[in-house]
């Protein structure tokens, strides 16, 4: 059941045809995407955060590669001085995502 549905979320989001399953290998591909994606913006690399989505690719109100470069300068501004849990500085540390899908 759970297999089913995100299959019927990963198709709907991806527009791929209805009724083709995911193999291993799509999954794996989604989890590098991911873990591509939080890496950059984590790491304030924002021309890389861009490359995570289409060229007309939109997040919240940033339509497009150009405004999503700038989204990700914002945000490395906006988090400058913040504290995780522990109290460490957001931006110093340089914290990763790990992934655990299972």
């Amino acid at each position: 059941m759970i297999e089913k549905d995100l299959d019927d979320q990963a198709l709907g989001a991806t527009g791929l045809a209805q009724g083709r399953k995911l193999t291993a290998d799509d999954y794996i591909e989604i989890q590098q995407l991911y873990a591509q994606y939080n890496i950059a913006i984590d790491s304030g690399h924002a021309e890389g955060y861009a490359a995570t989505f289409t060229p007309d690719g939109v997040f919240n109100t940033s339509n497009g590669h150009d405004a999503l470069v700038r989204f990700i300068h914002r945000w490395r501004e906006t988090m400058k001085g913040a504290k995780d849990f522990a109290g460490a500085e957001f931006i110093a540390c340089g914290k990763w995502h790990v992934l655990d899908l299972h």
